[in-house]
Parts: C-alpha cells; sequence; structure tokens
C-alpha cells in the first residue's frame, strides 16, 4: 500500500513539474534568468543583504528540529507513536527521527530467567541470578583481538562466599558482585550536566542519541571506550571496535529495557508532581565516572507508572546500575531486559523485584584468573568481589 501511494504522489509531483514548465515556456517566463538579472542590477550592499537572507534560510531550513543528522533531533509524530501518546493520555510525547525496534523479550524469552529475591537474602539473589545464556566455547576473540586461554580453568571459590568465578564468567568479560534494596538514590541531574534537549521538547520512546567524549574514556573488555548510543527505551551501545576494526554489534548494556515513555516538557503538568521532570541527562562525575540517567520515565507510556533508573560507568571497566521501581503497584516488574553483553556473551534477566535499587558488576581478564590477589594486599580478588566488597 505504501508503494503505491508513494509512486502516485511521485508522479503527481512530476506531472505538476511538467505542467509548470509548459506554462512558463507559453508564457515566455524564465525565473532563473530573471532572478539572475535581478540580482544584478543590485547595489554590493543589496547583493549582500539578499545572499545573508538566502544564506540564513539554508542554515535554519538544516538545522530545525526534525532535520535529522544521526543525533536524535526531535521529528513530527508518526501514527504509531501518536498511538503510544494517546495510551497515556499525554499529546505529542514522542519525537526523534533515529527510531529504531524495541528489544524488549517476553517472560522466558532466549533462555532469560526471573531474578527472585528468596526470603530478602542478597546472597539468594546473586546465586540465582547467575545464569549464562548462549555462552560460546572458551578461547573465543574477545574485543580488541584478545584470545582467552582457560583450557583446564578449574572455578576459583573461597570459604568466606559461596560464590564462585568459572570460566564462563571469564569469557563473559564481566561478573555481577552486588544486588542492593531498599537504597535511597536521588536521581537529580548535578549543575555540569548534558541534558538531552530534543527529547524534553518532543519527548521520546524508540529515539537514540550519539555521546562523544574527548577527554574520557571508560573499558570495555579490552577497548577504550569515549563514543556510545543512548537510546530512549534503555539501552546503552558502547562503539566498540571488533578485530577487524569494524564497529562491533554485540556489544551493549541494558540498565532497564522496556516500553517507556520521555515527557515532553510541555505536558509535565499532566503528571503528578513526583514524576516530574520526565527527562534523560548524562555527566562526568568529579571521580572520572559517567552517569546516564532516565529520570521519571513512564513505564508502558502510562502516566501512572512513572520510574527512574542509572547507570554509572567506571573508567577502569566497572558499571552499575540504580533503579527505584517503588512508585510500580507491584512486587516485581516483568517483561523488561536487564544485563549487559561483551562479544555476544550475555548476562540478563527479564524480571526484577521493585525493592531493587542496584546492580554492581566487575571487569575480567584472563590475568585475573590467574593472578587471585592484583593488588598484593593479602585479599584474594573473589573475597573482595563477593565478601569485603572492596576493589581488587
Amino acid at each position: 500500500m505504501k508503494i503505491w501511494t508513494t509512486t502516485l504522489l511521485f508522479l503527481a509531483w512530476l506531472s505538476f513539474c511538467a505542467w509548470l514548465v509548459l506554462v512558463c515556456h507559453e508564457k515566455n517566463i524564465h525565473p532563473l534568468r530573471d532572478f539572475c538579472a535581478f540580482f544584478k542590477k543590485q547595489s554590493k550592499v543589496g547583493r549582500v543583504l539578499l545572499g545573508t537572507f538566502f544564506i540564513a534560510l539554508w542554515v535554519i531550513a538544516s538545522t530545525k528540529p526534525g532535520g535529522g543528522s544521526g543525533g536524535g533531533d526531535g521529528g513530527g509524530i508518526s501514527p504509531e507513536r501518536s498511538e503510544h501518546c494517546e495510551a497515556m493520555s499525554l499529546e505529542g510525547c514522542d519525537g526523534g527521527t533515529n527510531n529504531v525496534p524495541q528489544m524488549v523479550p517476553g517472560p522466558g524469552v532466549g533462555n532469560l530467567q526471573p531474578m527472585n529475591l528468596p526470603g530478602g537474602e542478597i546472597q539468594g539473589l546473586q546465586g540465582q541470578a547467575q545464569f549464562n545464556p548462549d555462552l560460546h566455547s572458551v578461547n573465543q576473540p574477545l574485543g580488541g583481538g584478545a584470545t582467552l586461554n582457560l583450557s583446564g580453568f578449574e572455578p576459583i571459590s573461597s570459604t568466606n562466599t559461596t560464590r564462585m568465578l568459572t570460566a564462563e564468567d571469564f569469557e563473559r568479560g564481566f561478573v555481577m558482585t552486588r544486588i542492593d534494596t531498599d537504597e535511597e538514590l536521588d536521581f537529580t541531574p548535578p549543575p555540569n550536566a548534558t541534558i538531552v534537549n530534543d527529547w524534553m521538547a518532543f519527548g521520546a520512546a524508540t529515539d537514540w542519541i550519539y555521546a562523544a567524549f574527548t577527554n574520557w574514556t571508560f573499558k570495555v573488555a579490552t577497548n577504550d571506550v569515549s563514543r556510545l548510543r543512548i537510546y530512549s527505551f534503555g539501552k546503552i551501545d558502547p562503539l566498540v571496535r571488533d578485530a577487524d576494526g569494524a564497529i562491533a554489534m554485540n556489544y551493549w548494556f541494558a540498565p532497564f529495557i522496556a516500553s517507556l515513555g520521555i515527557v515532553p516538557e510541555a505536558n509535565w503538568n499532566q503528571l503528578a508532581e513526583s514524576a516530574r521532570p520526565s527527562q534523560v541527562w548524562y555527566a562526568i562525575t568529579p571521580e572520572g565516572s559517567l552517569l546516564i540517567t532516565w529520570q521519571n520515565a513512564l513505564l508502558d507510556r502510562d502516566a501512572d507508572t512513572p520510574l527512574s533508573f542509572q547507570v554509572e560507568f567506571k573508567a577502569d571497566g566497572q558499571f552499575i546500575y540504580r533503579y527505584d521501581l517503588s512508585r510500580l503497584d507491584v512486587d516485581a516488574v516483568t517483561n523488561i531486559l536487564a544485563g549487559a553483553s561483551f562479544g555476544g556473551n550475555t548476562w540478563a534477566t527479564n524480571s526484577l523485584p521493585t525493592n531493587v535499587t542496584s546492580m554492581a558488576f566487575y571487569p575480567l581478564s584472563e590475568n585475573d584468573a590467574y593472578d587471585q590477589d592484583p593488588d598484593n594486599d593479602g585479599l584474594l580478588t573473589i573475597d573482595e568481589l563477593f565478601f569485603y566488597n572492596t576493589d581488587p
């Protein structure tokens, strides 16, 4: 249907252009020649003013919202987006030109497991959360061309913790070390924060922006990353190079992938006070880490289900997910995706208890598999990660 409509509109446009040319020829009208003659008759000042006027028009036309240059500019609302806006009773909620499909699997899809909190015991949650779907065999290339050599590797254990570090953990390149609940967190942007102005002006549901940093990087596997894509629905793609130098597509962070709506500022008055502002922002902290925050996004684009979440990337490769799911009237939120993937090696869950407030992850390398006390402080890496909560 769309192809036929486009074809008919194109033929109608061609017919109009042909008719216009015939009319101009019949009446001896030559618009381009006449304009050039008019321009030549002007004084030098007049020519400068005319030239400035047309350059200004060109600049405005090329930079107006909705122009779309790959950076997430806001634009008009498509019929699909209008349905999303109507669903949460907010007009103009969704804008942007970089629309991408949301990857939100249903429960049980892709070997994901729900994350339960038996008896409120953090250790029980950590143990159940350590599943490894679709892991490759060992000795697979890691980002940047490094190769793991873990043949015959025995899992690392300790008498201080029931957790273990396995070959799969090292191949994945990171491990979840801690889950906390019922923390009091503040998602207010600091003074140096960059707020995504296009989403503040036009809203967003399936959009992305590009962020690049000149004096800051963070470690992802063997890559130093300074550029990334931030998606409005809770996904982050670090721009990682594979062994051939091409952008790798199987590295991603998912603090909270879900059906989300960022509400434009003009419609904040339709939200409860506790759900304002609805925005996404990022900032470099004084400690040198990067914060990316979804503040008061609407789950399922419903004005009654606001939530906030954040990811902190530390320069050495550690990353932390933080949540405020307390305003959701359920014990656990499902049909979401939380986790990360390094080179296709994934840790993920499709369910989070709403009292979970943070999950911490630590990067692992082949050296960590064989040097169990790299900082020579007398504490094993496994104990620092899972027992003492210190930095190895």
